[in-house]
């Protein structure tokens, strides 16, 4: 996939199973970065050595690789990674992969920065020497990047598919974990989605390079996916279920998939056809999603630089219910 380093808002990027998988930000808290590196080759899998730390979140083994240069106490950076690992155990009910591999070094910058998934296998991060526990705490790169294990490489026509994923779910997952507030998740959101909006010289999804369609476009995809399913089921199915299916199915970061599977296995999770209705809708040609409507109908009222909500709107409900621990996101993840 590919190695990112970021400036202002959010994303990752993707490559096949042999490349860097992920990119993060060299931001951490609620701000996003927007440049993107490119697709370089992995250095070879390091053995466990005496560095190595070993936690464990939803049945997965996780080696934490902490470099001797690192400022920071390494209880601090532990606690860190097991709360990340944990947040992404909740969603899908286990860890995505049985094993990974997570090194981490310093580096100057942002609190923490540069992070790059490989895979399915292992997850490289940067913190700022300077980095307390508090900006750690506050991180979203770490998540983001372990969302990236939960979804099969796709071919490159459909990166936004790959990219728009961790955007999506990165801050859900968060919010149900309370590691996020509700106003946050909708604040960024609202702020963000429209750089994915497509200009006169745009197409349709696939085959974009696009940052802010890549980014951006694949995160109100995966929104108005979400949001089709839950309606379509009376909120009984969402995206979560999709999704878990897939990675039950195989499709994990360290494993190449087509579009057509990815849409089959999605679909007949939730029986709702919203992955293939959506795909066929914005993927061959260039469609506005009419965010502003959208807003509305969830109840999402920008007022200045806050949120507030609507609790009389269409679908508030719908809304409350996607940063809400469902039942199994409640269970240990240990």
């Amino acid at each position: 996939m590919l190695a990112v380093a970021l400036a202002l808002l959010a994303g990752c990027a993707r490559s096949p199973p042999d490349g860097p998988s992920a990119g993060g930000s060299t931001q951490s808290g609620d701000s996003r970065g927007d440049t993107r590196g490119s697709r370089r080759t992995p250095p070879a899998s390091a053995a466990l050595d005496a560095e190595d730390h070993i936690i464990t979140s939803g049945g997965a083994r996780i080696a934490v690789n902490l470099d001797p240069a690192l400022a920071q106490d390494p209880a601090d950076v532990l606690h860190w990674v097991q709360d990340g690992a944990d947040v992404v155990s909740a969603y899908y009910g286990r860890f995505p992969v049985p094993e990974l591999r997570v090194i981490v070094s310093p580096r100057r910058g942002a609190a923490v920065n540069s992070g790059t998934t490989y895979g399915g296998r292992r997850i490289e991060i940067h913190l700022d020497p300077r980095a307390r526990p508090e900006s750690l705490a506050r991180d979203w790169i770490l998540v983001h990047e372990m969302f990236h294990l939960g979804f099969p490489t796709l071919p490159d026509d459909y990166e936004y598919l790959q990219e728009g994923l961790s955007d999506y779910l990165e801050p859900l997952a968060r919010a149900r974990a309370g590691n996020l507030t509700e106003e946050a998740v909708w604040r960024e959101f609202v702020r963000g989605m429209p750089k994915g909006l497509p200009d006169e010289r745009d197409g349709g999804l696939d085959g974009t390079h696009a940052w802010g369609r890549v980014y951006w476009g694949g995160c109100f995809f995966w929104l108005l996916v979400d949001l089709d399913i839950r309606e379509r089921s009376g909120n009984t199915r969402s995206l979560d279920d999709a999704i878990r299916a897939i990675v039950d199915a195989g499709g994990t970061g360290d494993h190449e998939w087509t579009l057509e599977r990815m849409i089959e296995v999605g679909d007949a999770a939730t029986g709702t056809g919203s992955f293939a209705r959506l795909h066929d809708r914005f993927g061959p040609a260039a469609v506005d999603p009419e965010l502003d409507e959208l807003w509305r109908r969830l109840g999402v009222v920008m007022d200045g630089g806050r949120v507030r909500f609507d609790e009389q709107a269409p679908l508030a409900e719908i809304r409350r219910s996607m940063t809400e621990p469902a039942e199994s996101e409640a269970a240990s993840t240990r």
